[in-house]
């Protein structure tokens, strides 16, 4: 029914995998940031979009301990009619951290290029 009666799409579903070690993520920061391979799907002939994910530690002044911080990042939208914004549900999954995942969705525009959160404490 949503396909149809809104004129949704559901285009295309991938894997990013990365393989961090724990030490890449305890030197990273905001601006030394862990990025993935950019994936790029192409919407026609001439367009793309590209994205990527980056993740980095990060001190939470609330919880008072270093946190690792996950972001799915817009590196490139066309600017043309053909789309306009991206609405995008996405997963993480970390095996070696008991099997955990995180699972999230959002919208990214040329107004809005990044999602991301704390995903987990580096402590545990």
């Amino acid at each position: 029914y949503l396909i149809k009666g809104y004129n949704l799409s559901v285009r295309y579903g991938d894997i990013l995998e990365m393989n961090l070690s724990k030490q890449q993520v305890e030197i990273s920061s905001f601006r030394k940031s862990i990025y993935s391979s950019l994936y790029t799907y192409e919407l026609n002939e001439t367009e793309k979009v590209s994205f990527i994910f980056r993740c980095f530690k990060k001190f939470d002044e609330v919880r008072k301990e270093n946190m690792f911080r996950g972001f799915v990042a817009l590196k490139y939208l066309p600017k043309s009619n053909v789309v306009n914004r991206i609405d995008m549900r996405y997963g993480i999954y970390f095996p070696q951290k008991r099997k955990l995942s995180k699972w999230d969705e959002c919208i990214l525009s040329p107004n809005n290029l990044y999602k991301g959160s704390s995903l987990f404490a580096l402590s545990e």
